[in-house]
């Protein structure tokens, strides 16, 4: 889900898309030229570790509307 944010850095708006997925089973691969580190945590670990606004609202969106109910609508599901 894009997030729209004001870089002050760039001095310009951007959009930032926030992606979460749940793995049940198997084991995940994850493309190093993508990705510098990488962990798995509990929900509020993760929304400890985050610092950016837009990332924490991210990790509460998917609770509310997908890990925190017992079926979440089926627009969000890939399957």
């Amino acid at each position: 889900m894009p997030r729209e944010i004001h870089n002050r850095r760039f001095e310009s708006m951007q959009l930032i898309g926030v992606y979460a997925a749940e793995v049940r089973e198997g084991n995940v691969q994850l493309d190093p030229a993508e990705r510098s580190e990488f962990g798995w945590y509990p929900f509020e670990q993760a929304l400890s570790m985050v610092h950016f606004r837009v990332l924490k609202e991210g990790l509460r969106s998917t609770l509310e509307y997908i890990t925190g109910v017992s079926v979440p609508a089926k627009e969000l599901q890939l399957l």
